[in-house]
């Protein structure tokens, strides 16, 4: 155990106490999720799945550059450098494309869709905006 050997120290000592039981009250803290707290029957699932579908549609609404790096890159995984090989522009070039298809695409998705997301990227609300072209219509 500690002891302070210079009584001028002693507050500095006392503060160095009160933030080392801090730490350890925190670290204490178990950081698991109990089983009962899982909601199972939770409809994220489909509601990611009606993002996705409605991510597809929009994507065909996109001029053909902007869709085909988009689909190459993010569908096939296709390297941002492959895709400028194939498409015989600078990787400059193709990194500009594909981020400029990912800002219409989203541009695009934000117009026509309220959707909000859980800390995990898990959909919990997904609300048109405008007329819904989702093929599986679910909206919560």
């Amino acid at each position: 155990m500690s002891q302070v050997q210079d009584s001028d120290r002693l507050s500095g000592w006392m503060y160095q106490i009160a933030r080392n039981s801090i730490v350890d009250h925190f670290r204490s803290k178990t950081k698991t999720i109990a089983v009962d707290d899982l909601d199972w029957e939770s409809d994220n699932r489909s509601l990611n799945d009606c993002v996705e579908s409605c991510l597809g549609d929009m994507l065909l609404t996109l001029p053909q550059p902007y869709r085909e790096a988009l689909e190459l890159v993010e569908l096939k995984n296709m390297s941002q450098q492959d895709l400028a090989e194939k498409l015989g522009i600078s990787y400059s070039g193709a990194k500009s494309r594909v981020q400029r298809a990912r800002q219409m695409l989203k541009e695009r998705m934000d117009s026509a869709y309220d959707i909000k997301l859980d800390n995990y990227g898990n959909v919990v609300k997904c609300e048109n905006i405008g007329p819904c072209n989702c093929n599986q219509n679910i909206m919560k």
